[in-house]
């Protein structure tokens, strides 16, 4: 398919990071000629050496799995990912507890949990093999200008400058989205002053498919299980998260032990620990002049809620349906039009999410009598309750508007 007379591409994107690749290969599948551009190297690439392609889990939920079905990567990606039949959620030192468990939900699953690097590397191979795709990496965007018909688009590699025309230009730059900044558009930020501790845990006891989400006052704190590990994200305050990182494996540990608890057994082992500043990122308008916001440089939320990636997918869900829907009725895929109805669908559940995290980063870690009594009851009644649990179910598995 040959783009718009007088434009080299349909769409243009810029960062080569999962949100990216991911939207690169949707948008191709619907024949849009799709050039990306990523400043980092193939060869680092493809060596785990992205910094978005590290050893954190991430979670797949059901939403997000059709959608690797539809681009034909569930059968590559299934291989390396744990499936979670079960989770336990929990407060530290308090009664009250959910079990949520596939089975009395008569579900398959409740989610998959898979290594960012490996779900990088699977999306990478797919970018460069793919015929409406041209990957340019290394290269830097440098500067782009819109038009009424197409927005110029510049950037560096490293032979020369380059230059080319596409009717629209997403930045999937990440939190710091440069593109986001050109555009000045309003960002809203709010620093939650945590820290997140992720690290792969090895227990005495195996985690038999369950995921544990425990809720301190402290901050939360989610165990993924993935092949024979955990996956750890620990929510702590900045100060506190520094003294735990300072310290060596052995102290570490007998911190970890102490706030999970023994429900796994001892902790046998513990891997390389990384740390991540918490913060959440909202932008009420995330397109200007046929460049549109995508993933986290329009919405960022914590990793504690395991939702970012999930989130991310159902943007380009989206954006593929509009874009698809404007090429069929011969619509300017740029104009305001279509990308206000993109941004028209999707804000509703980017506020969902950012007001589950905002609560889930915030209400939990109040301890007064009150509160903590309500949280437990809260747990209780959602334990005793399938219909309740059902539709927790949905709408963590980004299935509830796919029925609405």
């Amino acid at each position: 398919m040959a783009p718009h007379k007088d434009i080299d591409y349909d769409i243009t994107i810029v960062g080569g990071g999962l949100v990216g690749l991911a939207a690169a290969l949707s948008l191709a599948g619907e024949n849009c000629l799709v050039h990306l551009l990523e400043a980092g190297e193939p060869e680092k690439i493809m060596a785990n050496r992205h910094p978005s392609f590290d050893d954190r889990t991430l979670v797949i939920n059901p939403a997000s799995r059709l959608f690797w079905q539809q681009l034909d990567l569930w059968k590559d990606l299934l291989p390396h990912c744990t499936a979670v039949n079960r989770v336990h959620v929990s407060q530290k030192g308090r009664f009250g507890s959910v079990r949520f468990d596939r089975e009395r939900l008569q579900v398959d699953y409740l989610a998959h949990v898979i290594e960012a690097k490996v779900l990088g590397r699977c999306l990478w191979l797919q970018v460069m093999r793919h015929p409406h795709i041209t990957l340019s990496a290394p290269a830097e965007l440098t500067e782009f200008s819109s038009g009424d018909q197409d927005v110029l688009i510049q950037y560096k590699s490293p032979s020369k400058p380059n230059s080319h025309r596409s009717k629209l230009l997403l930045a999937a730059d990440g939190a710091r989205s440069a593109v986001r900044q050109k555009l000045g558009l309003k960002t809203i930020t709010k620093n939650y002053h945590r820290t997140a501790i992720v690290a792969n845990v090895m227990t005495e006891l195996p985690h038999r498919h369950c995921a544990y989400e425990r809720l301190t006052n402290t901050g939360p704190m989610a165990l993924l299980p993935f092949h024979d590990r955990l996956g750890l994200i620990w929510s702590l305050p900045e100060a506190q998260a520094q003294q735990l990182l300072k310290l060596g494996d052995s102290e570490f540990t007998q911190g970890l032990q102490e706030a999970i608890g023994y429900r796994l057994g001892r902790i046998s082992r513990i891997g390389k620990r990384s740390a991540y500043p918490l913060y959440r990122i909202c932008v009420p308008q995330q397109f200007k002049q046929r460049v549109l916001l995508l993933g986290n440089a329009a919405h960022t939320v914590s990793p504690v809620s395991a939702q970012g990636l999930n989130l991310g997918v159902r943007g380009i869900q989206r954006l593929t349906a509009v874009i698809k829907k404007a090429l069929k009725t011969q619509q300017d895929i740029g104009n305001d039009g279509v990308l206000s109805e993109y941004q028209r669908q999707s804000q509703p559940d980017q506020q969902a999410i950012l007001q589950y995290t905002d609560d889930l980063m915030t209400w939990f870690k109040i301890d007064q009598p009150l509160v903590n009594g309500l949280r437990a009851l809260g747990l209780l009644a959602v334990d005793s309750s399938v219909g309740l649990q059902r539709q927790f179910y949905r709408l963590a598995g980004g299935l509830a508007e796919m029925t609405s």
